[in-house]
């Protein structure tokens, strides 16, 4: 077991230490590495232990073997291994509630870029979406109808980090959909208000090219994920 912590341990360190040789040679996409050889030289370590340090770096998207070039550096995606650990089995509640709040301060920074982007066919895409949607208790729309106009909002922007965060956003609304009984309180509260806010409402501001008009619309359709998330972070600490 000690040997297994060591090794583990070794590893750790010539990754940090492979890293730190990318960055101070400055090699760029495309850059080639040195060999295995010269790293355990360099390093004073075996080949075994650099091929796995090296693996590591791949699944960290850092690195590519790239055929009759060998192993080169990658255009590294800063969201790519965020994405890959957020799946809902493995988050605790209080990490999912703050996924839920990253979305929604997100949806509502990324309204500039939206009305800076957004075409004819973004808008057609988004009516065949709404039309298509079924409403349950006057205003709830099921969790892919729910995904598919969000995802369909991200899209406009144009932005590759922001689409990886997609893979992150689908699995929040299933689980906003599994736990809809604990903060459909703060829905009704908004529908009492007259403030409610669905798709529809979305789109018609999307239409009109009404950017500030969107914002405030964007803002109270997320309001009661906001209110939940807040209500229960104080209930569970």
């Amino acid at each position: 077991m000690r040997e297994d912590l060591k090794t583990i341990t070794l590893v750790d360190q010539l990754e940090e230490k492979l890293l730190q040789y990318i960055q101070s040679s400055d090699l760029k996409e495309g850059d080639p590495l040195p060999s295995e050889f010269f790293f355990a030289e360099k390093y004073n370590v075996s080949r075994n232990l650099v091929r796995e340090s090296l693996s590591r770096l791949k699944m960290l998207d850092v690195i590519e073997s790239r055929r009759k070039r060998g192993i080169v550096v990658k255009e590294s995606n800063p969201m790519a291994n965020f994405v890959k650990v957020v799946k809902p089995n493995l988050l605790s509640e209080r990490s999912m509630l703050d996924l839920i709040e990253l979305r929604c301060a997100m949806e509502i920074g990324i309204v500039p870029m939206i009305f800076r982007n957004i075409t004819d066919e973004d808008i057609n895409d988004l009516e065949a979406i709404v039309n298509n949607e079924s409403y349950s208790n006057g205003y709830r729309v099921g969790p892919e109808s729910e995904a598919k106009f969000h995802t369909r909002i991200y899209k406009i922007v144009n932005n590759q980090v922001l689409l990886s965060f997609l893979n992150v956003v689908v699995p929040i609304f299933a689980y906003t959909s599994s736990n809809f009984s604990q903060y459909e309180k703060f829905t009704e509260e908004l529908k009492k208000a007259n403030k409610n806010v669905n798709h529809k409402d979305l789109l018609k501001h999307l239409k009109d090219r009404n950017e500030e008009g969107y914002k405030v619309a964007i803002e109270h359709h997320l309001l009661p994920y906001v209110n939940y998330v807040h209500a229960r972070k104080q209930t569970i600490g």
